[in-house]
């Protein structure tokens, strides 16, 4: 509401409206300069795309003198059964942690199956205190049942 407008008194007090309109002059000012910054922008834009584009080039990728040496396998380069592959390594990893096996005969070190390894855990619980194996730390201070190694 002006200053110079009287307010309307209503039964609910005084209230009034904003009777000043958005001025369309600005706004198409605003609008027009806004078109031709982005106009300029896009013109600016492809002018230096085409000026880098036109530019001699001083060589494309610089080769390394290994990969000049090195010679390219046969193309394709693809694997041709993924899913076979991925079967014959998980059995191969499978195989691995389930086997008996001598990781250091004269020390008394085996490898034992992992199900069996994780039942003599929840037997014995783990080790600890200062006679503790701890692998790449020395050998056990006295012979003892075999250590439970999982060896990949």
């Amino acid at each position: 509401m002006h200053k110079h407008e009287k307010p309307i008194i209503h039964e609910h007090g005084i209230s009034g409206y904003d009777v000043k309109d958005v001025q369309g002059k600005p706004l198409a000012v605003y609008f027009i300069i806004l078109t031709l910054v982005t106009i300029a922008s896009a013109i600016t834009a492809l002018v230096a795309w085409k000026a880098w584009e036109s530019r001699p080039s001083s060589g494309s990728v610089a080769v390394l003198p290994v990969a000049e040496q090195r010679a390219l396998p046969e193309l394709p380069l693809l694997q041709p059964r993924p899913q076979v592959d991925i079967k014959a390594l998980h059995a191969s990893e499978a195989a691995k942690l389930n086997r008996y096996a001598w990781i250091d005969k004269p020390a008394q070190i085996v490898q034992i199956p992992i199900s069996r390894a994780m039942d003599l855990v929840a037997e014995r619980g783990l080790p600890h205190g200062p006679e503790a194996h701890v692998p790449g730390q020395g050998q056990m201070s006295a012979p003892a049942a075999p250590a439970a190694t999982a060896g990949l």
